[in-house]
Order: structure tokens, then sequence, then C-alpha cells
């Protein structure tokens, strides 16, 4: 249920749907839904590479490298089931920049598969 999901990738899903219908499914991993904290969520989008620099630009997400990255790109591989994730090796890593400066709040982790167009997302709630 989208009404479940964390407000900013509810707010992110409602501004690219305005753009055209793209297909963007989600799942919570962790935290109840309906209360007030989601702790963790994975995101499936169909994203363009305009679709994926506003989503970038929205979520201030920064490209890594594989060796930044440290596990992180895995997160997201092991956070979604087989039948989500495309098997690509043409993939683009990204943090959100709070992340990596060790902030607390709405946090991002992200792969992009070049080859499919589609962006992976795991939303983490830190405090």
């Amino acid at each position: 249920n989208v009404g479940d999901w964390p407000k900013a990738v509810q707010d992110l899903r409602a501004e690219l749907k305005t753009d055209n219908e793209i297909a963007f499914d989600g799942f919570l991993l962790y935290g109840a839904p309906g209360e007030y904290l989601v702790k963790e969520a994975v995101f499936r989008i169909e994203a363009t590479e305009t679709h994926l620099q506003q989503i970038a630009n929205r979520l201030d997400l920064v490209p890594v490298n594989h060796e930044q990255v440290a596990g992180w790109g895995e997160l997201v591989v092991s956070k979604a089931s087989k039948e989500w994730w495309a098997n690509s090796t043409d993939v683009d890593h990204y943090i959100s920049q709070p992340m990596l400066d060790g902030e607390e709040g709405d946090l991002y982790i992200a792969v992009y598969d070049n080859t499919d167009q589609k962006l992976y997302l795991v939303y983490q709630f830190n405090f």
C-alpha cells in the first residue's frame, strides 16, 4: 500500500507519476505499515536517464565506485527478491550524501541497472 511508504518516497512517486505512467514498486522490509516509523523498505523504479537524474537530485544521491560502496550494492541485491533483480553487470552505485556524511534521517542506497533502466532503491531511516 503506497500510503504505508515513507513520506519522502510517496512524494517522489507522485512527482514521477506526473511525467508518465512509470512502474514504481516497493515493499516494507522492517517496520510496521501505517505506523509512524518505517525503518527500511526497498523500491524498484523504471527510470530513464532523465528520471535517474531527477531522483538523484531529489534524494541527494551521489555516484560512488564499487570500492566506495563496500557492500551497499550487495545489500540492495540481497533485499530484492530474485524476480526483481535483472542480473545485469552494467550497474552504477549511488548513496545519499547524508548517509556518506553519517547523518541521521531518511537515507538511501541505490543501484541503477543501465541495461534494463531500473533503479533499485533501499530506504533506511536512521536516528
